[in-house]
Order: structure tokens, then C-alpha cells, then sequence
């Protein structure tokens, strides 16, 4: 099965992380955390949302360090994915992601079938992202490149 068949009875989990370049309480900061509650909004709005790994502080969820973010979610098809992701305000604040951001140096997000009543832990979602950063794409470990080739 190819990874963009959006197989039935399965839903696509993606998990992506980003380096800030200060730390969150530097005035720098302040825009991307003001925009982060309207893009959690308009994702829980988005045709084909299912699910966040819940956050208590509700802004974000830390990564691996205090300078590490990570979004870890749930959606019903790869182009309800997309049409979030191209569509809404995500699109406007992650064009200014250079701001707040290092570039990545190697690959920052990762994709992957999950069973309908299955939600992923963080660790599960960092593990997937380090099988696409050691094995490259695969069915079980993707990118969007691999999966638009499916």
C-alpha cells in the first residue's frame, strides 16, 4: 500500500519539530506565540482534524530541549493535511518561520499510517522521525515528496 492511498479505515498521524533561535520568553518570540492559539484554531476548524497531542500550557509542546517545539497530530486523509496546511493562516505564519527559527538541518517532520482509535505518543512520533532521518522515506516513515510520488 502506497503512503499517499489513504487506505480506509486508517488515519495519518504527522509529527514535526522546529529550534527556536531564542528562547520563548524573549520579545522575538512574542508573534510566533501569539499566532500559535489562531493556528491550533484553524486546524481544529480544518475538514479532516481529528486530533493534538494535548498540551497543558495549550500553546505548545516542548521537544527534546527548552528551545524545541513539536506539533504531533492527527488527520483524517493526506489532502486534509495539505489543504491545512496551504489554505489557512498556517500558511502565512510558517512563511515568516525564519524568523523564529533555525533552518533545519536535516529533515524536520515525518508521516505515517495510524489505526483509527490509535493516538501517538511523542515518543512514538520522534521515533518515526529518526527512522526517516537514518532509513530515509518509506510506507512506514514519510515525507510529503514521498508521499505526492505514491
Amino acid at each position: 500500500m502506497g503512503a499517499a492511498a489513504e487506505p480506509g479505515a486508517r488515519l495519518l498521524a504527522q509529527l514535526n519539530v522546529a529550534a527556536s533561535l531564542y528562547d520563548f520568553d524573549d520579545p522575538r518570540m512574542a508573534d510566533f506565540l501569539k499566532a500559535v492559539a489562531l493556528v491550533n484554531g484553524a486546524a481544529d476548524r480544518s475538514p479532516g482534524f481529528v486530533w493534538r497531542l494535548p498540551d497543558p500550557s495549550g500553546r505548545m509542546n516542548s521537544g527534546p530541549d527548552p528551545r524545541t517545539i513539536v506539533n504531533l497530530s492527527v488527520w483524517e486523509t493526506l489532502g486534509d493535511l495539505r489543504a491545512y496546511l496551504e489554505r489557512t493562516v498556517h500558511r502565512v505564519v510558517r512563511a515568516r518561520r525564519a524568523a523564529w527559527f533555525a533552518p533545519p538541518q536535516a529533515p524536520h517532520a515525518v508521516m505515517w499510517w495510524i489505526a483509527p482509535d490509535h493516538r501517538p505518543s511523542l515518543e512514538e512520533g520522534l521515533a518515526r522521525l529518526a527512522r526517516l532521518r537514518e532509513e530515509g522515506a518509506g510506507p512506514d516513515a514519510f515525507d510529503f515528496a514521498y508521499a505526492l510520488r505514491r
